[in-house]
């Protein structure tokens, strides 16, 4: 008596009714009918990439690149997971910091540091105090003037 031994995407008599027929081949092993996906793949067909770290905040999305998952970030971040927020077009903000102002596709903001404020750009290089206050000092507002 003879007997169909089928490969992993296949059953029946015959080895013809396909298994995990929406799976694409090599993210994942057809296992008893079901998908097993393979490290760096997830979902019900094994289709969608798996980033670590995650791409949080909506500031990326996990896309398979280069052989491996990749967390592609939005214009206003970046960083392994997308995590770091970006100012001015990657100009930075010069005397400060960019944070996340929370709106998603929108430009982030610079804080400037003590003695700065924004110029018309939107960076911090305006001096307040003229010269600059050093290391040992700091700008103070007197009598409305700095």
């Amino acid at each position: 008596d003879t007997k169909c031994v089928c490969g992993d995407y296949y059953s029946g008599a015959d080895c013809t009714e396909e298994l995990c027929s929406n799976m694409p081949k090599g993210n994942g092993a057809c296992i008893d009918g079901s998908p097993v996906c393979y490290y760096g793949w997830t979902g019900d067909d094994c289709d969608e990439p798996v980033c670590e770290p995650t791409c949080p905040n909506d500031h990326g999305t996990c896309t398979y690149v280069d052989g491996g998952p990749k967390c592609v970030c939005n214009d206003y971040f970046t960083g392994i997971g997308c995590d770091i927020p970006i100012c001015n077009e990657g100009l930075g903000c010069g005397n400060g910091f960019c944070v996340d102002d929370g709106d998603i596709g929108e430009n982030n903001s610079c804080t400037c540091f003590n003695g700065y404020e924004l110029d018309a750009t939107g960076r911090c290089t305006k001096a307040l105090c003229t010269p600059v206050c050093g290391a040992n000092g700091t700008c103070v507002i007197v009598d409305g003037s700095p």
